[in-house]
């Protein structure tokens, strides 16, 4: 495929999960449970770990600020059709192609998002002030395909809060929250320092004046303008649970033997390689 058809295919996959997304996440712990039969000794092992960690369900998960970051990551199967025809057409660019490609994509992030529409009925999370946009589905790809590094570079650049931005953190401590063994230690590490610009942009536009330490009178912020105040506090609460989760996920790393986050991944391949026959036949027309 060329990188202008690509682009183009880019293009119309990002603006129909702008209107109708797709993506998602879902515990497949019951799956787990059901193979029981075809795991080895390892993985009934790491079964026993699933049961052995109380859980709440998502829509509870996502009520508390912070997100609790799971000790079972490889239960929660992130998926939906834009991602797969997103991956269809990455995979189908030459190598040198797909650097271009990504920065075509991140300029949605650069830009604060395109446009946003009225979230659909059956559609849930994550949506702000019943708006939803297509930077979640950003950020999933980036983090998927060794593009994290990129992405947080991309959130530096933005200069006001928007709604878009704000879904867009959203995701990301979605993402932190329930697979953050995506992540390597050291990237949990930095992530609060990659989003510092976005978070003190947004913390720019939460209140008009403030008070110096030390005195009584308050002092103007130069840097308010009016009217951006809901979607700078949500990128503010967000990205303060983000890096909370971050140090959460940083201790499970320790915690968790090598062994056992391989197992977990095997198994969890394994389980989306069996959702994904399933819509083999998707693609881009």
């Amino acid at each position: 495929m060329e990188i202008n058809d690509a682009k183009l295919a880019i293009d119309q996959i990002m603006n129909e999960e702008c209107q109708r997304p797709t993506i998602g996440y879902e515990d497949t712990a019951d799956e787990w449970f059901k193979l029981s039969k075809e795991m080895t000794l390892e993985e009934v092992a790491a079964r026993s770990k699933i049961m052995s960690v109380p859980r709440k369900n998502l829509w509870a998960q996502r009520q508390e600020s912070p997100r609790p970051v799971t000790e079972t990551p490889h239960i929660f199967r992130f998926g939906g059709t834009n991602f797969d025809l997103l991956m269809s057409v990455y995979g189908g660019v030459s190598e040198e192609m797909r650097l271009p490609l990504v920065d075509h994509i991140l300029q949605r992030v650069k830009n604060g998002g395109t446009r946003l529409h009225s979230r659909p009925e059956s559609y849930t999370f994550p949506t702000l002030d019943g708006k939803v946009c297509e930077l979640p589905l950003v950020v999933e790809f980036c983090v998927r395909t060794g593009n994290s590094e990129s992405f947080f570079a991309a959130t530096a650049k933005p200069m006001m809060p928007t709604t878009s931005l704000a879904i867009m953190t959203m995701q990301l401590a979605e993402t932190v929250a329930l697979n953050w063994n995506w992540f390597s230690k050291e990237q949990l590490g930095a992530i609060p320092k990659w989003l510092a610009h976005l978070r003190e942009i947004a913390d720019r536009q939460t209140h008009f004046a403030y008070v110096l330490r030390g005195e009584s009178s308050r002092v103007e912020n130069p840097h308010y303008i009016k009217g951006y105040e809901r979607e700078a506090r949500e990128i503010v609460k967000a990205i303060d649970g983000i890096a909370r989760e971050c140090e959460q996920a940083r201790s499970g790393i320790s915690r968790v033997p090598c062994n056992v986050r391989s197992i977990w991944k095997s198994r969890a391949t394994r389980l989306r390689s069996r959702t994904s026959s399933r819509s083999s036949a998707l693609a881009v027309t």
